[in-house]
């Protein structure tokens, strides 16, 4: 590095001899088989890297970075000037903000006694303003124009019309209303409840709820009053007046344990038509 600085950065080596620093990060240096991401210690405190490069040869200073693969910081000396390079670009980025050690360091590397800090701000995309009037040629409604073709100026002229147009008159026909959405609160709570019982694999509530009402519901169709009776009253009571098996309401008003939306949505199914035909059966009996 210190014998291709002529060429990498034409005209330093003579600035660096007259007693100036240069700070380089990121240098290229060879892939070790070193950690990625590590903490070394410094005599500024610990500084975190995340870099498998290391620089193996000779130094005037190492600069107490290093780890035994090679050095993360080194340093030349150019007559009464220094030449600091890094292996890592990040040595103090923003996501180094909670190391202090980082920081610490590239204070040390870049604050030398009684000197300033000169900073390449062309790094960061900053352009002389006589170079950016010279690339665009001024930035005055006259210059654009100037530079801009008649068809095109006239095209951009009659979309800006046809825009305001639209604005100031957005009515092209008759005026419709649009129709109001009525929202149904019950369906809409009912279908939140049941999104959230699915998930929570609440099946047996499901179950118990919905059978106790249809049982309420069946025993009123029948004419038993509001009184909870036992099941074989209701089974009787619906033998006679439906005809049904006892056992096949047994199997709907107290259902087994049900695994899975199949065995759900099947007993759901069942239920169903029970309701329905509770609906049909006169009130009453003889």
């Amino acid at each position: 590095a210190e014998e291709n600085l002529p060429s990498l950065l034409p005209g330093m080596t003579q600035w660096l001899e007259a007693g100036h620093r240069l700070v380089v990060l990121g240098v290229k240096v060879p892939v070790t088989a070193a950690p990625f991401s590590q903490t070394l210690t410094s005599p500024v405190g610990p500084v975190k890297i995340d870099t498998r490069r290391r620089y193996g040869g000779a130094a005037t200073q190492p600069w107490g970075l290093q780890d035994p693969y090679g050095a993360v910081v080194w340093q030349y000396a150019y007559g009464a000037g220094e030449l600091v390079l890094a292996a890592t670009p990040h040595l103090a980025a923003n996501a180094y903000q909670d190391q202090a050690g980082n920081f610490a360091l590239l204070t040390q590397l870049v604050a030398k006694p009684g000197g300033r800090v000169w900073v390449d701000e062309y790094l960061h995309g900053y352009r002389d303003e006589a170079v950016i009037t010279a690339a665009v040629g001024g930035a005055t409604w006259l210059h654009y124009l100037a530079r801009t073709p008649v068809l095109i100026l006239a095209s951009q002229a009659l979309v800006v019309t046809l825009l305001a147009l639209l604005a100031w008159n957005r009515r092209l026909g008759r005026r419709t209303s649009l129709p109001s959405v009525v929202v149904d609160n019950s369906q809409a709570y009912i279908q939140a409840l049941a999104g959230v019982l699915r998930r929570a694999g609440s099946h047996d509530f499901v179950t118990q709820t919905l059978s106790q009402a249809t049982r309420q519901q069946l025993q009123k169709s029948l004419g038993l009053g509001e009184a909870h009776l036992p099941l074989e009253v209701l089974q009787t009571a619906w033998e006679q007046h439906s005809g049904g098996a006892a056992k096949d309401l047994a199997a709907i008003l107290t259902p087994p344990a049900i695994q899975g939306d199949a065995q759900l949505r099947a007993w759901l199914q069942q239920l169903q038509s029970l309701q329905l035909g509770s609906q049909e059966t006169p009130h009453g009996h003889e």
